[in-house]
């Protein structure tokens, strides 16, 4: 990993009482920092987890223990299955109906602003503080099927 950035991520965080590193800059949805490096917008938890432990294996998360998206502290990340990481998503309690912070009424309106294409999905993942693949998945049809 090139100084450049190690300095970068290092230099824009701050140590909160509960012992959290918490990124200062860029966040996406769900409040996740984020930084710029080449081109591409890397998570910040990713970035530290591979620095103090090297590659995330093919198909594995990086979670919180700590449950705090910007954190950033080695301590307070684990390595964990997509499945892992949605049941603990859901013991936190941060899933509605199997699906986070959203509610059908939220569904409906994400629908309705993909039909008039004035937003992007980025611009809409946005405006309800979740990721764009959320907004993917319910434009595909592959989550909340069920809403009309």
């Amino acid at each position: 990993m090139k100084q450049d950035i190690i300095d970068r991520l290092y230099n824009n965080l701050l140590i909160v009482e509960n012992g959290c590193w918490e990124w200062q800059r860029g966040k996406i949805g769900m409040g996740y920092g984020h930084i710029s490096y080449r081109g591409n917008k890397l998570l910040t938890h990713r970035l530290m987890w591979e620095l103090h432990n090297g590659t995330i294996p093919y198909k594995m998360c990086i979670c919180h223990h700590c449950d705090n998206p910007p954190c950033c502290n080695p301590d307070h990340l684990y390595l964990g299955t997509y499945k892992d990481n949605n049941i603990d998503t859901v013991i936190k309690g941060h899933h509605i109906n199997g699906h986070a912070k959203l509610t059908e009424n939220d569904v409906r309106e994400i629908r309705r602003l993909l039909s008039i294409k004035l937003y992007t999905q980025q611009q809409i993942a946005d405006m309800f503080n979740i990721s764009k693949p959320v907004i993917n998945h319910i434009n595909c049809g592959r989550n909340w099927t069920g809403v009309i």
